[in-house]
């Protein structure tokens, strides 16, 4: 999308030609995979958003130019439970590009593409079995709990980690 602040002039074969830094500070920019799905994402002034997608059209993973620029790279993933609703975020380091995530992910043999509630903590209480699994080192931002609140009774000693409202 070209706002009309943006300054388009032509070319001496009548092509027309966005000035120079419009189109990274100026312009909207969406870029979609062949199943019609946001992959790229970039508002003005700012740095463009990855996304990466799993087998369901859940969006799972993204990254904006903030986790891009640090070293290691690092991603945001999401997981679901059996009924889609999204039960854990974290983030992983990788190196890869959108468009081997996305191959990962496509790629991933795991046997679920959801996670199930567990007795055991290692995982929040929560299996490990969709993309990304336990080969990824990773960071928990957030923790969701549906249905009960018997989460209460399994977590001692973790006041500082996980808070339960």
């Amino acid at each position: 999308m070209i706002p009309p602040l943006a300054t388009i002039t032509t070319d001496g074969s009548n092509n027309a030609v966005l000035a120079s830094g419009d189109l990274a500070n100026l312009c909207y920019i969406y870029r979609y995979d062949k199943r019609q799905r946001m992959v790229v994402k970039k508002l003005p002034g700012a740095d463009s958003v990855l996304m990466v997608y799993d087998n369901r059209d859940r969006l799972v993973g993204t990254q904006d130019g903030v986790q891009r620029a640090k070293s290691p790279k690092e991603w945001m993933f999401t997981k679901f439970d059996e009924q889609d609703r999204p039960i854990l975020t974290v983030t992983i380091q990788s190196a890869n590009t959108r468009v081997q995530m996305q191959t990962a992910v496509n790629t991933y043999t795991g046997t679920n593409l959801y996670e199930t509630r567990t007795t055991i903590s290692t995982h929040h209480y929560y299996t490990e079995n969709s993309f990304p699994n336990s080969s990824f080192t990773k960071t928990y931002l957030t923790v969701t709990y549906y249905d009960d609140y018997d989460i209460a009774n399994n977590v001692t000693g973790r006041g500082s980690q996980l808070c339960i409202f």
